[in-house]
């Protein structure tokens, strides 16, 4: 998961893969941690990565739907966005490297 994007994959699908994987790697660390309970720390690992991951999508998807509006009515609010976008995406291989070495 970690090696970036495989063959002709693009970024963005690699980072919703990810995401994905995260997400299901989550859920599952969840659903046993009454009987493991170090799972519940993988878990929230798992869940930093998805969440970082869905701020870079969810950007994504706003500047698409707000492209078609004046600059002057979003493009501070799409700026501050971006940037965070950019914050969360740069936090991500550190992450996702503490996720996967910890591995339960």
């Amino acid at each position: 998961w970690g090696r970036g994007p495989q063959g002709d994959e693009t970024t963005t699908a690699w980072e919703h893969r990810v995401r994905r994987r995260a997400k299901g790697a989550r859920y599952a660390c969840e659903s046993m941690a009454a009987a493991l309970p170090e799972l519940d720390e993988a878990a929230k690992r798992y869940a930093e990565v998805a969440r970082l991951l869905g701020i870079v999508q969810d950007t994504a998807i706003i500047n698409r739907a707000l492209q078609a509006w004046p600059d002057e009515l979003v493009g501070d609010a799409m700026d501050i966005r971006d940037q965070q976008a950019a914050q969360a995406l740069a936090e991500v291989p550190t992450a996702l490297d503490v996720a996967l070495r910890h591995r339960a």
